[in-house]
């Protein structure tokens, strides 16, 4: 593959960095990543994620910005760069998704990154 993108996926698989290993294995040399996800302001809770609702929020499945990027960078790519932040969750109909939301930072990040040539 020459790109790989991804919306929202990847917050809801449980060995992250495995995946991330295996989005690069894939990749030719070259080759970019352009990901929107969900990433955290704050750790979440263990008793958090035992919650069924939290994880249909995708919510509990994130996790922290830095580690996240860092996670790509081990795999392999580089120059992993976030290109912006939404705030995705202020607009959901649901107060209770709202509330939980902003109580971890809950957030969506777009970035783009590289594997060397």
């Amino acid at each position: 593959m020459d790109v790989v993108t991804s919306n929202g996926v990847l917050n809801l698989v449980p060995d992250k960095l495995k995946a991330f290993k295996e989005i690069f294995r894939v990749v030719h040399p070259g080759g970019r990543l352009q990901i929107a996800d969900i990433v955290l302001g704050r750790p979440i809770k263990e008793t958090s994620r035992e919650n069924p609702q939290l994880w249909a929020e995708c919510i509990v499945g994130a996790v922290m910005q830095d580690r996240y990027l860092e996670m790509f960078r081990e795999a392999g790519f580089r120059d992993v760069t976030p290109l912006s932040n939404l705030d995705y969750f202020s607009k959901s109909a649901e107060a209770d998704t709202r509330e939980v939301a902003e109580s971890y930072g809950a957030r969506t990040v777009v970035f783009t990154g590289t594997k060397p040539a």
